[in-house]
């Protein structure tokens, strides 16, 4: 069982979208050349459009039985976009510590997200130099969780050159469209959506 609960210009990269039907494998090659293993993140949000009703839950999927498999409910502002930011924070923090752990595995993180794909590589930089509002001048949403993910990717890339990598890259895959990592990750986030297990919401760093 591979449930475990508990309470992209991104910084030099670029993403790449992988067309439907073509294979995904869990070993892969980045865009900088480097052997990687593929990690994917989902989320899920019941009632989304009702912030009344509304339940999210987000996974993270290694691998067939891999501990490091995550899920869980959010336990603040249940929407589908948090869900999925969520579940990409989850991938870079468990990436972050494999790499203090000195495993010496290169991971590529797997979103079906285009909104998680645009903050995280395009649109950030110009939120950053409005001082995090967005073209009609409001608070740029979900801002919190975007600049940590940013955070944990520049401390990986950090960690990833002393090593003689490239940077972390994200790739873009098509929602369910018999993606295997995908949809594990999609089955475990929807599972866990409205369950009673929660994790309070990550706290922003001061990244201005």
């Amino acid at each position: 069982m591979f449930l475990r609960r508990s309470g992209i210009r991104t910084l030099g990269t670029r993403a790449l979208s992988i067309p439907v039907g073509s294979p995904i494998y869990h070993h892969d090659i980045d865009l900088h050349g480097d052997p990687v293993v593929n990690v994917f993140t989902d989320g899920s949000c019941r009632n989304n459009q009702n912030s009344e009703l509304a339940q999210a839950g987000a996974a993270v999927f290694f691998g067939v039985n891999d501990p490091r498999n995550y899920g869980f409910v959010l336990a603040e502002n249940p929407t589908n976009n948090r869900a999925e930011l969520l579940s990409v924070h989850e991938a870079t923090r468990i990436i972050l510590s494999d790499l203090t752990e000195h495993t010496h595995t290169k991971f590529q993180i797997m979103t079906d997200s285009r909104y998680v794909i645009g903050c995280l590589t395009e649109w950030y930089h110009r939120w950053q130099s409005n001082g995090w509002r967005n073209r009609k001048g409001k608070y740029v949403a979900n801002q919190d969780e975007i600049r940590a993910i940013l955070v944990n990717v520049q401390a990986i890339n950090s960690q990833y050159a002393n090593i003689g990598w490239g940077p972390l890259c994200f790739k873009h895959v098509y929602g369910h469209s018999g993606i295997y990592g995908n949809e594990m990750a999609d089955q475990l986030a929807t599972a866990i959506s409205g369950t009673a297990l929660a994790i309070p919401a990550a706290t922003a760093p001061d990244t201005t």
